[in-house]
């Protein structure tokens, strides 16, 4: 079986409670998508965003997400993003 592995930038807009996840963005490579969430992050619509990448079986539909630590050094990145 042949894995796939996407590339996603995702924003997030200002909600009542803090961020809420906005409409993720399928990207071409982690640079692309590393980019894509900077540009989202300085954007008046979104208070942050985080690029990460998931692999996954295109046969068997699923998807295992990457470690946490890569996910963290990804928000480093977007400057904007406060976790609460």
């Amino acid at each position: 079986m042949a894995s796939t592995t996407y590339y996603v930038a995702l924003p997030f807009a200002p909600g009542p409670d803090g961020p809420v996840p906005g409409e993720p963005i399928e990207c071409q490579s982690a640079l692309s998508a590393k980019a894509t969430a900077r540009a989202l992050s300085h954007t008046s619509k979104y208070v942050g965003a985080i690029a990460f990448q998931r692999t996954g079986e295109m046969k068997v539909n699923t998807v295992a997400p990457r470690s946490s630590s890569g996910m963290a050094m990804r928000l480093k990145t977007c400057p904007r993003f406060s976790p609460v």
